[in-house]
């Protein structure tokens, strides 16, 4: 009888063991630390992340913090420190509203600028997503339209292509188009992300793209203005090593010329 209890007790613990790490890998995996030096300078950043389970609870670099707040499993407020002089300072906070689950409103406060900006998504079919923005006149306190219109589309949860359309220059189209491996994007499993679209940032040129399934590889910019002037596209490129799990443990990040800019460490 002892022998059958001992074999039953050794059973749930092999049991509970594969599930527990089961549940690690499938969504426990998160990045602890981002490692940032830029070549050919003494300048480097390390970013640190801190979760309560999935969801993040703040990203610390040398020059910044960002707390964030959730309702349920969803990013509701992002609040971003500046660290000036050895002081604190909130320089900035972003809110956002969902509707039918989907991301409905992005409100952002510039706190250092005093201004005000709103973003609102529409969900069209196939993925493609429409984004309007409101700006609040400083002169009036009223929050006015801006004509600046933006055309996104997603293929299965990465962001492929924006279009987008300025106010100023309506005859201007500036195309931007996105590929990606078929890796984990580091930061895959973190709740809530996947919702932001293309407001998941870290407020730095990074070239994460946080919010995506899979690792940017590559990310061109090219403008129309009216029907005869087209301006050479801009480019990055991405490249990736991984760890067995396949997610990276290493960018480089090349600009339009080739040269390195960037090279990211990540630890999990």
């Amino acid at each position: 009888m002892k022998k059958i209890l001992y074999y039953l007790i050794a059973l749930l613990f092999i049991l509970n063991s594969c599930n527990s790490e089961e549940h690690e890998d499938n969504n426990l995996i998160l990045p602890k630390t981002l490692k940032v030096t830029y070549p050919g300078s003494s300048e480097s950043d390390m970013i640190t992340f801190v979760y309560d389970d999935n969801k993040i609870v703040s990203k610390t670099s040398k020059s910044e913090r960002m707390d964030y707040s959730y309702d349920d499993n969803k990013i509701v407020k992002i609040i971003k420190y500046s660290f000036e002089k050895r002081q604190e300072i909130k320089s900035s906070e972003i809110s956002f509203t969902y509707k039918n689950g989907n991301l409905n409103t992005a409100t952002i406060i510039d706190y250092v600028n005093k201004s005000k900006l709103q973003f609102i998504y529409s969900y069209k079919q196939d993925g493609i997503i429409e984004k309007e923005n409101y700006y609040l006149d400083s002169m009036t306190g009223k929050e006015l339209k801006n004509m600046n219109r933006e055309i996104l589309t997603f293929v299965n949860g990465n962001l492929q292509k924006s279009v987008f359309n300025w106010e100023s220059r309506p005859e201007t189209t500036t195309t931007s188009n996105f590929y990606y491996d078929s890796n984990n994007n580091a930061f895959k499993n973190v709740l809530g992300f996947n919702l932001l679209l293309d407001q998941a940032s870290f407020g730095s040129e990074l070239e994460l793209n946080i919010s995506s399934v899979n690792n940017l590889k590559r990310h061109t910019e090219s403008s129309i203005q009216g029907p005869d002037i087209v301006i050479e596209p801009y480019a990055n490129t991405m490249e990736y090593q991984y760890n067995a799990k396949g997610y990276p443990i290493k960018t480089v990040i090349y600009d339009y010329t080739e040269r390195v800019t960037r090279i990211i460490e990540y630890t999990y």
